[in-house]
């Protein structure tokens, strides 16, 4: 029955990758949606009558990452390579699988179905219900997922297995409504990896906990600013027992920072971060700007580990769409957009905006330090920008963010009689991953940090690694003769 429902509900999304003008470095590029050692998909949902499908791809012709070796480099051996997927709840808690893929494979996991996931969703286990709050929907069976390339030698991937400077990942998440066969897609959010000795060589050593012991590469960078490129706001319109409701639902994870900026201190992809008894701040304390149709805005502050709930719960302050005024712009927030007031020959406005969602939480300031200096050793929060890059102080930089907003128009019946309650069918589901601003990488200007991201050194201080990491991967010509033997020393 789920493979009817997968087979009939799947949907070919096209994404168009806009081009950057004016002044260029090598920060510019833009990565996204390109193949990476590293994925991270923001919201699963496998909660009562919900399903989540993970789909995987090795688009390598050459590279294998079914847990055998094969001859590489110079009479050398590569492998055994393997995808590791950690899974968070809404807790922090968090569960570990392994996947294997071929040259050339695709893996469909459906969690719902899925050992591992679907057998860690009831209270106190690590995808379990937590307390609903304005920003935690609190339902069984929701989180996120960070996903990387391992060399794990065990048979299956362990929290201890290094990563690799494999750029040859790209997924797609596939969440299903059960009862309705409604169904939505989203792109997850790649971060490409570098290895100090290339291709195929080792990023982060990791100790049992998964925490990095050292590092010898690092991942690309998550922007500490999002943007909800538009929304329409929630309701139902007033004075109506049949109509079509709609509903918003952002959901927001903070990544493991991934030594981006070149420290060599960082957090490794899928180690614990932020856990609620742990020390600082939440992994998010966003500041939104909330501007509607007629550039009026608002400001609304919230803060958590991991955040998935409607909008009108995560910010009460955002009205709901009987509130949104029908005249044209001059009005109090919130206000319908003019243009399509305009073309509908003076009937109301659309009820849109967009957000811009800046996280102001530190990366390492809310992770437990692991042994040595490679991972978030001390850092304290008064820390200056001159040492941030000093013994004993962390990453020091904007922890950065992956978003999706989930949108759904559904039938709702209100009943005239007192105490019926509502009935509801969902009717449709969209998903939109949000966008991303890269501006803090471009140097110059005369700005600071936060506003200037800092980094070792100017030449590691890359938004994009496009032009760094090179595609021996999962380019035409290449070939394993590129890479760098396993067996040379460097793992594990």
């Amino acid at each position: 029955m789920k493979e009817r429902w997968f087979l009939h509900s799947c949907l070919v999304i096209c994404a168009a990758i806009a081009l950057l003008v004016g002044p260029v470095d090598r920060s510019a590029a833009n990565t996204e949606l390109v193949p990476a050692a590293r994925l991270v998909a923001p919201f699963f949902d496998i909660s009562p009558g919900r399903d989540t499908f993970l789909i995987l791809a090795n688009v390598s012709r050459w590279v294998k990452l079914d847990g055998t070796t094969f001859a590489c480099g110079r009479a050398g051996t590569c492998g055994p390579f393997m995808v590791h997927l950690e899974f968070y709840g809404q807790s922090c808690e968090r569960i570990d699988y392994t996947t294997l893929l071929t040259p050339g494979d695709i893996d469909v996991i459906d969690l719902g179905l899925n050992a591992v996931t679907s057998g860690v969703t009831d209270p106190g286990q690590a995808l379990g219900p937590v307390s609903p709050s304005s920003t935690q929907s609190g339902l069984r069976g929701r989180g996120w997922v960070d996903i990387d390339v391992r060399f794990c030698q065990a048979g299956v991937c362990q929290e201890s297995d290094p990563g690799v400077q494999a750029n040859v990942l790209v997924g797609t998440v596939l969440i299903v409504d059960i009862v309705t066969d409604v169904a939505t897609t989203y792109p997850m959010a790649p971060s490409m990896g570098i290895a100090d000795h290339g291709l195929l060589g080792r990023i982060v050593r990791r100790d049992p906990q998964g925490r990095a012991i050292e590092w010898t590469g690092r991942y690309e960078p998550f922007p500490n600013r999002l943007f909800v490129p538009a929304f329409f706001a929630e309701g139902q319109p007033p004075l109506s027992i049949f109509g079509k409701f709609h509903a918003a639902f952002l959901a927001l994870a903070a990544p493991a920072d991934g030594n981006w900026d070149g420290s060599g201190n960082g957090e490794a992809p899928g180690q614990r971060i932020g856990p609620p008894a742990g020390p600082g701040a939440p992994l998010i304390n966003v500041e939104a700007d909330v501007f509607d149709g007629c550039e009026s805005s608002i400001t609304v502050e919230f803060a958590s580990h991991y955040v998935n709930n409607f909008l009108s719960l995560l910010m009460p302050a955002l009205p709901q769409r009987p509130s949104w005024t029908d005249a044209k712009c001059g009005a109090s927030f919130p206000g319908r957009d003019e243009l399509s007031n305009g073309e509908n020959g003076g009937q109301p406005g659309q009820p849109v905006g967009w957000i811009d969602l800046q996280n102001a939480a530190i990366a390492c300031d809310q992770t437990t330090p692991g042994p040595g200096a490679s991972n978030c050793p001390a850092y304290s929060s008064s820390s200056t920008v001159t040492d941030f890059h000093s013994a004993g102080v962390g990453t020091g930089q904007r922890r950065g963010m992956v978003g999706v907003l989930l949108e759904s128009e559904s039938f709702r019946f209100l009943s005239p009689f007192p105490g019926v309650r509502p009935r509801t069918q969902l009717l449709s589901l969209t998903a939109s991953r949000l966008w991303g601003d890269r501006s803090p990488w471009i140097a110059g200007g005369g700005r600071t940090f936060p506003d200037l991201a800092i980094c070792a050194s100017p030449a590691l201080c890359h938004y994009s690694f496009a032009n760094t990491a090179f595609a021996e991967d999962i380019a035409a010509q290449g070939s394993p003769a590129d890479a760098v033997p396993s067996d040379g020393g460097e793992f594990p």
